[in-house]
């Protein structure tokens, strides 16, 4: 008996046939390997993957266990989606000695915290009765009720310290030129007893234990700066006095120093002259009275 041979058109549905279940068969293996990528993703970022362990590397004048208990971890944090950024902001707001540090995340479930450096004490701001000692950076270490000794006293109105927090200046300008002025008096290797800010235009300093200086505005306060470590110099050590660097610009490249005795102020001072001024106002007006 004789095989009867299909037609072209047979053979030639078959074939699209056969290709067509191909295809279905491997877009619908995709699909589900899709599907259960997704699945896997979602339940990474949400219930797989908690942080149960946090270790901390590195020296610090804080434990370990301080450290942990204020990066804020725990398991309801997720190790792929808790924010390292955020996690160290809120390291330096309870623990502001703390400076470079760097997160790592060790899959599955631990967060490497590494301590590189931490802050150290370089000024201090009087606010509101409190003395708040700040970083070079100036940002707010800590808070005391007695003035710090040998740091250097920053006198600026309005500024505004949380610890834990930048000092917050008056207007950006002010900012600016205290942060500018600070800077370039440290790069010369200055010592710097007290700044006195009275905005962008009026910046003053005492230096060297000997010198009360007027810098004038913060325009060419580099050139200003590097006039004054010269007239240091060329005074020699036994003189102090007063050193009017105002006047000092492109055209007039001197400055005006008055040979005397200058005084250091500290917020203490300042709050007795207040007292005495107020005490003596309260004097004239009763002898008004008698």
């Amino acid at each position: 008996m004789k095989n009867i041979p299909q037609d072209d058109f047979q053979v030639r549905r078959a074939k699209r046939r056969k290709k067509i279940r191909r295809r279905r068969t491997i877009i619908g293996l995709v699909f589900f390997l899709c599907l259960a990528i997704a699945v896997f993703v979602v339940l990474s970022l949400t219930i797989l993957f908690p942080v149960k362990k946090v270790t901390v590397s590195g020296e610090s004048r804080y434990t370990n266990e301080q450290i942990i208990n204020a990066c804020g971890l725990g398991e309801d944090d997720n190790i792929f989606t808790f924010s390292a950024e955020r996690t160290m902001e809120q390291i330096r707001k309870n623990l502001p000695y703390i400076g470079e540090m760097t997160i790592e995340r060790n899959i599955p479930d631990t967060v490497d915290i590494k301590i590189k450096s931490e802050h150290s004490e370089f000024a201090y701001y009087f606010v509101n009765g409190q003395y708040y000692v700040v970083s070079e950076d100036h940002f707010v270490l800590n808070s005391y009720y007695e003035c710090p000794q040998s740091l250097i006293y920053i006198d600026c109105a309005d500024v505004d310290c949380t610890v834990g927090e930048y000092v917050v200046f008056p207007d950006s300008k002010t900012k600016d030129a205290a942060i500018l002025l600070v800077d370039e008096l440290v790069d010369k290797n200055i010592k710097i007893n007290q700044v006195i800010i009275k905005g962008s235009a009026s910046l003053n300093a005492v230096v060297e234990d000997r010198f009360s200086v007027y810098f004038g505005g913060a325009i060419n306060i580099k050139e200003k700066v590097a006039n004054l470590e010269k007239t240091i110099l060329d005074v020699g050590p036994s003189e102090s006095g007063k050193i009017n660097l105002s006047v000092w610009n492109e055209d007039n490249k001197n400055n005006i120093f008055i040979p005397g005795d200058i005084v250091i102020e500290s917020p203490q001072n300042e709050k007795n002259d207040d007292l005495s001024t107020e005490n003596d106002v309260e004097k004239e007006n009763i002898n008004e009275l008698e």
